[in-house]
Order: structure tokens, then sequence, then C-alpha cells
């Protein structure tokens, strides 16, 4: 059983090994998805992107969490840890309401649709 499940957008797929290693199931949005599929995608998950602002009123539209990267390294072995580190520190899975975690700064952003 996995611990939770993410949607990595596509510029952060490369984080895809090592998050499943950690026992959380991960789904990558499908390349040449457009942002409002990908939001729909991610409708009831957590989206790991670079690129919130993309997708910030959707989250709250479609109910789902965000993990953003902005501010944050690229390199996939010291951000897996990061984002893995998050989820569990942060018990982000047990959010009921959609929010933006900042990995950059630790904060969490409730958003309100």
């Amino acid at each position: 059983m996995s611990r939770g499940t993410v949607v990595l957008d596509e510029n952060l797929k490369d984080l895809k090994s090592y998050l499943q290693e950690r026992n959380i199931r991960v789904f990558e949005a499908p390349a040449g998805f457009s942002d409002s599929l990908v939001a729909i995608f991610a409708s009831g998950r957590i989206l790991v992107t670079n690129n919130t602002k993309d997708f910030k009123i959707a989250a709250a539209e479609h109910e789902f969490g965000i993990i953003a990267t902005e501010g944050c390294t690229r390199n996939a072995q010291d951000l897996g840890p990061a984002v893995s580190k998050a989820l569990i520190e942060n018990s982000l899975w047990s959010q009921t309401k959609p929010f933006i975690f900042h990995l950059s700064t630790g904060n969490l952003e409730p958003l309100h649709g």
C-alpha cells in the first residue's frame, strides 16, 4: 500500500523513481496535456510543479494540493528527498482542502474557491 499519491508536472518527471522507492504512488502528467487537463488529472491528488501560477486557481476549483518547487534546485537527487520530506513532515496527504505548499519556504497556503 502506498503512503499517498502525487502527480508530477511534465518538467519534474525525473523525480518519479525516487518517490516510488519511498512507497509514494506517482502519476506523470501526460506530455502535451494543457494546464487545464493536468488540473483535472490532479483532482483529489497533490501536484508537484514548478509552475504554480498556472495551477493556483484550478487547484481550488478541482480540489487538489500543490507542492511548489519554484526557488528550489532542479537536481532530482536533492529535490526528490525534499518533496518526500515535505509530504511526511507536513502531513500533506491529510489536508482536506486545496493548498499550496511552498517547498522553498516551508509555507502552507490554504486555497479558497
